[in-house]
């Protein structure tokens, strides 16, 4: 549809009803229409907003994760040296970073 002299994607909702004369009989119809462009539009900017809330909350998923093994590992090297010494010397992990 053209607006203020440019093209745009336009979304309407339509509402057909008949007209009857006085014997009942359909003489026309009556079509009511709604632009629903802001609403449409409103949508797809809360969906894409979701979505990349989503993403972000993976991530942040992942970075948690990622902490807290650093946490864990940090407490086992201070409390379990010997223990740490020995998985990076049987699995030949380099600085210390082996999964127990």
């Amino acid at each position: 549809m053209r607006r203020d002299g440019r093209t745009e994607d336009t979304w309407f909702t339509f509402s057909y009803t008949p007209l009857r004369d006085d014997d009942g009989a359909i003489a026309g119809i009556l079509c009511a229409t709604l632009d629903v462009t802001d609403q449409v539009a409103a949508k797809r900017g809360e969906k894409l907003a979701l979505e990349e809330l989503r993403a972000k909350s993976e991530a942040l998923a992942v970075v948690n994760q990622a902490g807290a093994a650093i946490t864990i590992g940090a407490r086992c090297r201070t409390s379990h040296p010997d223990v740490v010494d020995a998985g990076v010397t049987l699995t030949g992990a380099e600085f210390g970073a082996f999964a127990l």
